[in-house]
């Protein structure tokens, strides 16, 4: 058994026996203080972006003992200087505090130069990627691995043009994380942090060339957190933003209510649109239509709609409209892109068009 099957075995049975060691209980121990594992695996990993998924996956990759850094942007030198709050959500009870210190900060692209580094995940928005910093940070990380979490196919090619394919891992983010306190929201201690909720059982997907690969799964298992390897994240990734994103537009569009959304028209033009994206979505991928499908109908779907906000340990109307909003510009980038590419494949793409057509409406009236 290679050395990455077995990593993968034994941090299963670890990850395994964190996860119901109680009900509720995060993966992690509550140790106040993040510091790396006695490990001698120590890759070196360079994070951009120092929010909320890049803070979250640098904590996980330093515990499993890798030399984490943050490619980040002056103004944020300072408030990052000296760690992070965290504040660990379980599904049941108040947040835990912890303070994640073990890391770099590079500000610039001179400051990275003579450094070497194994791994880069770009913990950005698809839409940052499309910005002029990416080319010359391909050119200072030498060979190093980069980890793509962006879901769409556009993401993959941008990068791809800027670094060989033979390098490039697809990951995926099963979490949820964000700037805290939310509006409202009390935490055991004043201040500024991320908070995060890590599902127990979490298992990160990842495709790509097996010897880069490998390294992304043994620093993330090492950390914690179950891995698997599948063919192709791509398709993943298009089928979840294919569903997501017309749901949270409509979202926007009955301000941020889900008693208002399950309740108006925009609900049923919002799946029409998922089931024209999901349409679109899998015939560029190649892959098959998911047998979810025909489900996507407010009769069908407006029961789990309605429980979704007791199933969070946070008030999920407010997280999603403070995250949503602060990515704005991607969701209405994303449900462009799928249109634009449904009118190549010549399919229907009337309830997108109509649902985009709204949500530009009501953003230019505010």
């Amino acid at each position: 058994m290679s050395a990455y099957r077995s990593a993968k075995v034994r941090s299963g049975k670890v990850a395994h026996r964190q996860a119901i060691d109680s009900i509720g209980r995060a993966v992690y121990s509550s140790a106040p203080e993040v510091s790396p594992m006695s490990t001698s695996l120590s890759p070196r990993i360079l994070l951009v972006g120092a929010g909320a998924v890049g803070a979250i996956y640098g904590m996980v990759l330093a515990r499993g003992g890798a030399k984490v850094a943050f490619r980040i942007r002056p103004k944020y030198r300072a408030e990052l200087t000296g760690g992070m709050t965290l504040f660990r959500h379980t599904l049941f009870g108040a947040p835990k505090v912890e303070r994640f210190t073990d890391y770099e900060l590079f500000d610039s692209d001179e400051a990275l130069s003579g450094r070497t580094f194994d791994q880069v995940w770009l913990c950005t928005s698809s839409t940052a990627l499309s910005a002029d910093w990416l080319k010359p940070l391909a050119k200072v990380t030498g060979d190093a691995t980069f980890v793509l979490l962006q879901p769409g196919p556009e993401d993959f090619e941008r990068l791809a043009a800027l670094v060989a394919r033979e390098r490039i891992v697809r990951g995926y983010i099963p979490f949820i994380s964000y700037q805290a306190p939310l509006e409202g929201q009390r935490l055991p201690e004043p201040g500024l942090g991320l908070a995060y909720l890590l599902p127990p059982g979490m298992t990160v997907p990842l495709s790509g060339p097996e010897t880069r690969l490998a390294g992304v799964a043994e620093a993330l298992e090492a950390g914690g957190v179950r891995t698997s390897e599948v063919a192709d994240v791509g398709p993943l990734l298009a089928t979840g933003a294919a569903v997501l994103m017309p749901l949270i537009a409509a979202l926007e569009l009955s301000d941020w209510s889900m008693k208002t959304l399950r309740r108006s028209k925009t609900f049923a033009l919002a799946l029409g649109a998922a089931r024209e994206s999901l349409d679109i979505a899998t015939a560029q991928a190649g892959a098959a239509r998911p047998l979810f499908l025909p489900f996507l109908r407010p009769a069908c779907l407006a029961p789990l709609v309605a429980l979704a906000p007791m199933a969070f340990p946070f008030d999920l109307e407010v997280y999603l409209r403070y995250h949503f909003t602060k990515v704005g510009d991607q969701t209405l980038a994303m449900l462009n892109q799928v249109q634009t590419e449904g009118l190549r494949q010549g399919k229907s793409t009337g309830e997108l068009e109509t649902l985009i057509d709204a949500l530009v409406v009501s953003r230019n009236r505010v």
